[in-house]
């Protein structure tokens, strides 16, 4: 089978997988400086969590696959000027929230796939764009948007069989093969 007819057979098994939903854990460090951080989730534009969060803390959802975007903010608000200690123009103590990992359906977009690095984005308020941030470490919206349907064990297992990394070019030819076979085993 050629290249242009193993894509169009995986688009058709691929079309007719049916992921009703997702589920989203979101593992985030909280530090406290004055207060812990308060932040709020949204996924698909639903806010699902709006808060304290203290220490170590996981936060699990559901989301109906709507095929489309899946869309995942985290928004800090409320941090001032009395929220971080400073002394000699020196950081001594900070409130911020660091995302140790997102995963959706068991598999993490942090660890195992570089969209979390290449393609999310934090917005300060005062509208400032800062790629490769890793937290909420200001008052602003941290998001990532993923077309959907999300099949991140698919990159996971053919993408790349070095480190698995997921990329967003395309699967390599020497793996549509074992795509379709695995597929088709769903």
């Amino acid at each position: 089978m050629d290249n242009s007819k193993l894509e169009k057979e995986m688009q058709r098994l691929v079309s007719t997988t049916h992921l009703q939903q997702y589920t989203i854990k979101l593992e985030l460090e909280a530090f406290e400086c004055n207060g812990w951080p308060q932040v709020e989730i949204i996924l698909n534009q639903e806010v699902v969590f709006d808060g304290e969060i203290q220490n170590k803390d996981t936060k699990e959802f559901t989301v109906r696959a709507e095929k489309k975007i899946l869309d995942i903010r985290l928004v800090m608000k409320g941090k001032t000027n009395r929220n971080v200690d400073f002394k000699n123009n020196t950081i001594l103590k900070n409130q911020y929230c660091v995302i140790n990992d997102i995963k959706i359906n068991d598999i993490s977009i942090k660890h195992e796939h570089q969209i979390f690095w290449e393609e999310s984005v934090f917005e300060k308020d005062n509208k400032e764009i800062l790629k490769k941030v890793d937290g909420l470490y200001w008052n602003g919206t941290w998001r990532v948007a993923l077309q959907e349907p999300v099949f991140p064990i698919l990159n996971k297992l053919f993408q790349s069989k070095g480190g698995n990394k997921f990329s967003p070019h395309m699967i390599k030819k020497q793996n549509l093969n074992e795509l379709l076979d695995f597929i088709n085993t769903i």
